[in-house]
């Protein structure tokens, strides 16, 4: 009996902790994972797991440099249906993740992938935070006509999913600017 009430008793919580986060728009880190890769890890530990990177360069975001490496070609010039994936890295630690390509193998956290229709990223992480045509700066990387932003328990961090045409296209995590 008593068996049965602990496990009652986990199960509210869980849902009452789930159903908070959703209504809040609020993510806790670990559920900015994509691709495997957790903000945080470490750059070695990327290279073990995904091999080495296609392109490695720097780049810089709200006015601070970051190393990037890329997997696979970005879908403009990626015809074979692959993956693209993008890491940045401060201090050798993930601190950006996005993923765009017409594979959907790569995935949240939480299951959401490349193609899913935009009503299966609000029935996952619930309304928004913030939600509009892209900026031009995206558009230029990742051909989409709708942006979707949800905050992050970390000031810092937040996920982002493109949308085209009602299907998601790319999927930011992390450090994320988006200015009008």
């Amino acid at each position: 009996m008593l068996k049965k009430f602990s496990i009652s008793v986990l199960l509210v919580t869980f849902f009452i902790f789930s159903a908070s986060e959703i209504c809040f728009a609020e993510l806790a880190l670990v559920r900015l994972t994509v691709g495997g890769i957790t903000l945080g890890a470490e750059m070695d530990w990327v290279k073990e797991t995904f091999g080495e990177p296609t392109k490695i360069f720097d780049t810089e975001l709200n006015s601070s440099r970051f190393a990037c490496h890329e997997y696979g070609e970005p879908p403009t010039i990626n015809k074979n249906g692959v993956n693209h994936l993008r890491v940045l890295y401060n201090r050798g630690r993930v601190v950006q993740v996005i993923c765009d390509g017409d594979d959907n193998k790569l995935q949240t956290f939480d299951g959401v992938k490349l193609r899913d229709h935009f009503s299966i990223v609000k029935a996952v992480y619930g309304e928004p935070d913030k939600e509009g045509k892209p900026p031009t700066k995206l558009k230029r990387n990742v051909r989409a006509d709708k942006y979707l932003l949800y905050h992050s328990s970390s000031s810092s961090y937040n996920l982002m999913f493109l949308t085209k045409r009602g299907k998601v296209v790319a999927i930011f995590s992390g450090i994320v600017e988006v200015r009008e």
